[in-house]
């Protein structure tokens, strides 16, 4: 089932809450600089190094571990000095401080987020239990590939491993647009459009529909061993020449314009972002669900 998003609000620092109903499409912030720091110095360092990136592969409340939907994997990414996080609930970004220490305790504080409608069976309902579990969370424990968050009151678990070594979907395949960012802002699609991507590697055809017009193209694609991700060079594109309003033509004017400058390709915690050299970039999820 294709995953379709549609934005309610700009991002706003506030604690952890539920999305409303869906409304018009809205650029956000992109996380940092909204929430003010954590002043508590971070532990050693060696249960979440600076930098690092970590999926949740499950999550419970209440004596309850539940798989993550694999259309909407959650994320949680530590900034270069460990006081900060940010990642994705599997529908909306998220950011805001953390407190490592002493020894196994975790506190995440106060966060920002964007408030997006995800329109497929599930995503909601598990973000809002996903960010209730982070706000019951106090400390961390060695998991048997990763980590594993917890509420000692055992209200609460979350399991993690390294984004390096999680499983992972290859880049072929067929992927649906949920966000554009260009620089600092992040922005979701028009309320009921829907942009599709087809990747295929062995022929190097990058092909869909732009939300108006279908379109295709041939990439040089230089994959990666590990087919995560790869540099493209997109070459000249073909498209139909249907005529719709006029905010889904200028949307479709920008995915195409950021497809058709792509330099690099990469596949994430389920989902796949294609960027430029000059700070755009186009992020989707899968489609095959």
């Amino acid at each position: 089932m294709m995953r379709r998003l549609t934005a309610l609000l700009a991002t706003a620092a506030l604690a952890f809450s539920a999305c409303g109903e869906p409304g018009d499409a809205v650029t956000t912030t992109a996380p940092g600089g909204t929430v003010p720091p954590s002043t508590t110095a971070p532990g050693d360092g060696t249960a979440f190094p600076a930098l690092s990136k970590w999926v949740v592969v499950s999550f419970g409340l209440d004596g309850a571990d539940d798989p993550v939907l694999p259309n909407a994997v959650p994320t949680i990414d530590f900034d270069e000095d460990g006081l900060q996080i940010g990642g994705t609930t599997g529908c909306n970004s998220y950011f805001g401080s953390v407190t490592l220490g002493p020894a196994d305790a975790i506190a995440f504080g106060q966060m920002g987020m964007t408030e997006m409608a995800c329109l497929d069976d599930g995503v909601m309902d598990q973000e809002q239990r996903f960010l209730e579990a982070l706000s019951r969370i106090d400390r961390w424990v060695d998991g048997e590939n990763g980590r594993r968050l917890e509420a000692s009151d055992g209200s609460a678990v979350v399991s993690l491993v390294e984004a390096a070594n999680a499983p992972d979907l290859p880049l072929a395949g067929d992927w649906s647009l949920t966000t554009f960012i260009d620089g600092e802002a992040a922005s979701s699609l028009l309320t009921g459009t829907e942009v599709t991507l087809t990747v295929d590697t062995e022929t190097g055809i990058l092909s869909g529909n732009g939300g108006c017009n279908s379109y295709s193209g041939t990439a040089n694609l230089d994959i990666a061993d590990d087919e995560r991700s790869a540099a493209i060079a997109m070459g000249p594109m073909v498209s139909t020449k249907m005529a719709c309003e006029p905010g889904i033509m200028d949307q479709e004017a920008k995915y195409l314009a950021a497809l058709q400058d792509a330099t690099t390709m990469t596949v994430e915690a389920g989902s796949l972002t294609i960027s430029t050299d000059d700070g755009r970039a186009l992020v989707f999820a899968s489609a095959a669900g």
